[in-house]
């Protein structure tokens, strides 16, 4: 089979044997053009050739002549770190510390699985030590702190195809799950993570926080540090956090105090204490932000009032003072942040009734669900907990039966 190989304004052609590996052409064809064979790479259309591989598995026309080109090969760096100084996703730069010295002079032989810590020697002579740590730097910058790994984007070396848009010639991926190769160019990330969060689709895993999930639905395969997120620019990393902690909030049946932003669980054993069961019935649970943790606002969790002034025997928050017919909000949804973003006025009164007869709660979070057709089986956005619409329950075989449509 005849090959024509170029490179630069220089031209070879070699007559090879198809079954030879890629590895052996490239080197005798550096060997006549005089060229290092370990600084180029041989491609086909535009695309490297793997050194192992034969020319046979390349589908190349064994009566035609074939084209290869001898390209340099690029330094990529492999790593990505978040470099809060730069407020930017950059390469990363290596440096290995020894652990005994401190002096940044340690020769890493090897690097422990986590990426923390290496094995070698320190370049003092005077210094025994055997071991180091490993600390990313930020490329434009090796000065900037503090840098954090981002160890779940990579630079696609081994041409792993995005799960996604399904192309291997993406340059930086996006790992989910490195046992099957599950990763997603930066562009289908993107747009996975928007939707995902305009959805209410993240997912509180306790060890990550609330995160995304492997696209292909791999198990026990998430992104594990939010700093990922951060690709997606400020905005969008302002609206993750925001998300996080309300849904947290109302997950865990908690309050916030509207003054100080100090956040109070709604237990019995909370010493955010609240109104008489009682006073309960007739308007909406007021809360005391205890100091010294909070200010010592007494507070609405309906309409986020809040009074701060002299103890009084009877202060009349947004929901009451500004209506004649105060919003009574159901027990169960009285404390759900979405109740907050009601203006304290009749207009809002008037808009809180429209969502107390047009809601129902999810029955593990509490949060208001509206339901605009379909059938009944409901599944919460905010805790995942699959629901019966009919009669407010955990989804079961039974529902499945009588309730379903």
């Amino acid at each position: 089979m005849l090959v024509r190989i170029s490179h630069g304004d220089s031209e070879l052609n070699l007559d090879i044997d198809p079954g030879w590996n890629v590895l052996f052409v490239k080197q005798r064809a550096c060997q006549i053009l005089q060229l290092r064979f370990d600084e180029y790479d041989l491609l086909l259309n535009h695309r490297r050739l793997e050194e192992d591989g034969r020319f046979t598995e390349y589908q190349v026309n064994d009566g035609k002549e074939v084209n290869l080109e001898l390209a340099r090969r690029e330094i990529r760096n492999r790593f990505f770190i978040y470099c809060y100084s730069c407020d930017s996703i950059t390469p990363a730069l290596l440096s290995f510390i020894c652990e005994t010295c401190e002096k940044p002079q340690f020769r890493a032989t090897s690097i422990s699985e986590n990426r923390s810590n290496a094995t070698g020697n320190c370049c003092d002579t005077t210094c025994p030590s055997t071991r180091g740590r490993v600390k990313f730097l930020c490329l434009k910058m090796p000065s900037h702190e503090p840098a954090v790994l981002l160890d779940q984007i990579r630079r696609n070396l081994e041409l792993v195809p995005c799960v996604a848009c399904f192309n291997e010639d993406r340059d930086i991926l996006v790992r989910f799950c490195e046992a099957q190769n599950h990763a997603l160019c930066i562009d289908c990330f993107k747009a996975y993570a928007q939707e995902y969060l305009e959805s209410g689709l993240f997912q509180l895993v306790p060890e990550f926080g609330f995160t995304l999930g492997c696209p292909a639905g791999c198990r026990n395969a998430f992104i594990t540090d939010p700093h990922h997120f951060r690709i997606l620019g400020s905005e969008f990393y302002s609206r993750y956090k925001e998300f996080s902690a309300s849904r947290y909030i109302c997950a865990n049946d908690s309050v916030v105090c509207p003054q100080c932003g100090q956040i109070w669980e709604t237990s019995v054993d909370s010493p955010a204490v609240g109104r008489t069961r009682a006073n309960q019935e007739s308007r909406p649970r007021l809360y005391t932000c205890r100091a010294p943790a909070g200010c010592g606002s007494l507070f609405c969790a309906s309409c986020n009032w809040f009074y701060t002034g002299a103890p009084s025997e009877s202060p009349a928050c947004h929901c009451e003072a500004t209506s004649s017919t105060p919003l009574r909000l159901p027990e169960v949804l009285r404390f759900v942040p979405a109740w907050h973003a009601l203006p304290g006025s009749s207009a809002g009164a008037a808009a809180g009734n429209i969502l107390v007869k047009t809601c129902r709660p999810c029955p593990k979070c509490k949060s208001p669900t509206e339901k605009s057709g379909g059938c009944n089986h409901m599944h919460c956005s905010v805790c995942s907990t699959d629901w019966c619409w009919i009669c407010c329950e955990e989804w079961t075989s039974d529902c499945q039966a009588l309730h379903w449509l």
